[in-house]
């Protein structure tokens, strides 16, 4: 608490002083906000039928949320389970795979529990998404202990390329192999074994008329790994995953909880998994410049289970449940302005861990209301597709970025304030671009779930001035049918 009220103090000193000057910039991108930005991740085995339905009875608010966000794709079957299960005969289980000898054919979830590869795939095809599918290609380092070969892992990969394309008519799809299991290995043994089972996936695919995109990935790769491993697997590899969570992934090796006002005071939030510590956007840079020094300008790079680190563990009691949204919020937004390609949320929900319940998509209990998070999620979402344009602001905790759609011209402006009192913004952009009308601004409540508002958009002079409410999210926008779109619904319980 008294690190929330020193920062509070802090932010006095600028009540009612003269208005942020911000200023959008004049220069174009030349890449598009990429499609695959607004992404999801989820475990099958919290895939619940509570949760989504199942096929012919799936859950309307669930794919209203889908729409929304302009979901493109779904990670699936998430993180851990991706290094060892058995998509032939799943257990709905974490750590318990039936390709382990000694698995006991009764150790399984309720069918209720966790969702199929079949009754994914069909998820897809009623929404439209595009299938990103797991597959276990080491047994979570146990193949020798499990007496499974390599031969038998690429023929069940194989056959799961068939079970998508063949048999649900897939014409394209990802893949992606392991999930942060190859580091027990040299990078050499693991790059050509994983290239041997995207090599034989995608001949497959190939031959059935389809193209798939594989990754690869690694909970904290670096451009040295990244080059190491391209060089090796080459063309057989599309993409490469890193997983990144804000302070830190996992325990944090011995780093203590961050604090609400620590977050307030880091801008642009940084990776603190490990030393150097390095923004996203440093991050990015990095895996590029690799990617292109040996060739691959084409290699797609995604952050896939960007989120918060575990409760008690990377964050402190000063958060709360908006405060956390805000977060990821903010976390989402330097990978879109960043140039990142493609970025899934971990996670949807963790059903079976309460102390999840906030930093989720989904609370954990059993209505399963969504967070403030959603909100954020999906005013972003409306940028995919436009260039960037740089913005810069007299104030670092008043941060963000501005995009304009090439065709149909809208103008977007993205603000994030970290200060805990009201701002006043006063905005500049070139003649050239069109003018700013509405604004939507997601603010918090008294039980922390969030609404959104719409703060006045006046013009003085050549400037538009636009309040931003403390610690808040906001929109400023030249198309009023975005703001209708935001508040046709505030909130929604499944």
């Amino acid at each position: 608490m008294a690190s929330v009220l020193g920062g509070f103090a802090l932010c006095l000193a600028f009540a009612g002083a003269s208005p942020v000057e911000v200023d959008i910039g004049n220069v174009w991108t030349k890449k598009s906000i990429s499609k695959w930005l607004p992404s999801m991740h989820t475990e099958y085995v919290w895939m619940r039928t509570s949760i989504w339905g199942r096929p012919g009875m799936w859950n309307a608010s669930m794919l209203d949320w889908m729409r929304r966000h302009k979901v493109r794709t779904m990670r699936y079957p998430g993180g851990g389970p991706a290094s060892d299960w058995n998509w032939e005969n799943p257990t709905g289980l974490f750590d318990a795979s039936s390709l382990d000898p000694r698995w006991d054919p009764t150790h399984v979830a309720p069918r209720d529990d966790w969702m199929s590869l079949s009754e994914y795939l069909q998820l897809c095809n009623h929404t439209g998404i595009m299938p990103m599918v797991g597959v276990n290609w080491n047994c979570k380092n146990k193949m020798d202990e499990w007496g499974v070969t390599e031969d038998q892992s690429i023929a069940r990969a194989v056959r799961q390329v068939e079970f998508v394309v063949g048999q649900h008519g897939f014409n394209e799809a990802f893949f992606y192999i392991g999930n942060e299991d190859w580091k027990p290995f040299n990078i050499q043994h693991a790059a050509e074994s994983i290239a041997r089972h995207a090599q034989q996936m995608k001949a497959r695919a190939d031959e059935l008329g389809a193209v798939i995109k594989v990754f690869f990935n690694q909970n904290d790769l670096h451009g040295e790994d990244l080059k190491t491993f391209l060089k090796i697997a080459n063309a057989s590899i599309d993409g490469a995953e890193t997983h990144a969570k804000w302070p830190f992934a996992g325990k944090g090796q011995g780093k203590e909880p961050y604090s609400l006002d620590q977050w307030a005071n880091e801008v642009p939030l940084r990776d603190h998994m490990r030393e150097p510590e390095r923004t996203h956007r440093e991050k990015i840079d990095e895996l590029r410049s690799a990617a292109e020094s040996i060739g691959r300008s084409d290699l797609l790079i995604a952050n896939n289970e960007f989120g918060l680190g575990k409760p008690g563990i990377a964050l402190d009691s000063s958060f709360d449940r908006f405060t956390k949204s805000l977060v990821v919020i903010e976390f989402a937004m330097e990978l879109y302005l960043s140039g990142w390609d493609m970025a899934a949320y971990w996670d949807v929900c963790n059903a079976d861990e309460k102390d999840h319940d906030d930093q989720m998509l989904l609370t954990s209990s059993g209505d399963y209301r969504f967070n403030p998070v959603h909100f954020g999620l999906e005013m972003l979402a409306t940028s995919v597709d436009s260039k960037i344009l740089n913005v810069t602001t007299q104030r670092k905790r008043v941060h963000g970025f501005a995009s304009v759609h090439p065709e149909s011209h809208t103008l977007q402006l993205y603000l994030i304030n970290k200060l805990f009192v009201d701002v006043t913004v006063a905005i500049s952009k070139p003649n050239k671009l069109p003018a700013l009308s509405v604004a939507t601004s997601l603010v918090d409540t008294d039980d922390h779930f969030g609404k959104l508002t719409a703060p006045e958009v006046h013009i003085t002079g050549e400037k538009y001035e636009v309040t931003l409410p403390p610690l808040s999210f906001t929109r400023v926008s030249s198309s009023a049918s975005l703001n209708a779109q935001a508040f046709s619904r505030s909130e929604v319980v499944v």
